[in-house]
């Protein structure tokens, strides 16, 4: 009798399954680094593994947009956005992808994700942005599924 009534209120107490995963828009990830810096962490570098993902896949080219913030002369902004978008080629090269098939557009301040003025430091505008041509169907659901594991 004790067990019936464990199992009658366990099933009458059932958890509200989680709110479902909504991955940005998946044919392009975005990979954010701190101020005047263009090395690849961690986290960072988890970021470009899954999009490497994609040349396993038959993607034919990879397009890194590198930007920054507003802090600093827009020609070391310039020479900044460089080396991040390098940095993420870099890595991309590491785990397999063919260099020829990576072009690197260092944009410095123009096409800010947050508009700011002058001299702001913003976080979001610190980015490379990987995105690519071609690969398979299946692709983006594989994206969008290891992008739910860890949505930060």
């Amino acid at each position: 009798m004790i067990a019936v009534i464990f199992f009658t209120v366990l099933a009458s107490q059932q958890a509200a399954p989680p709110p479902p995963c909504m991955p940005p828009y998946v044919d392009e990830h975005v990979i954010y680094f701190p101020t005047g810096d263009a090395t690849l962490d961690l986290q960072r570098a988890w970021r470009v593994a899954l999009a490497s993902d994609a040349l396993e896949h038959g993607v034919a080219r990879v397009l890194l947009r590198a930007y920054t913030d507003t802090i600093g002369a827009p020609e070391a902004n310039i020479a900044l956005s460089r080396r991040r978008g390098e940095a993420v080629a870099d890595e991309l090269v590491r785990l397999g992808v063919p260099r020829e098939t990576i072009t690197v557009e260092a944009l410095g301040e123009p096409n800010l994700a947050r508009p700011t003025g002058d001299e702001t430091a913003a976080d979001l505008n610190r980015r490379v942005v990987i995105s690519w041509q071609g690969g398979d169907s299946g692709l983006m659901d594989r994206l969008r599924a290891a992008y739910c594991l860890d949505p930060h």
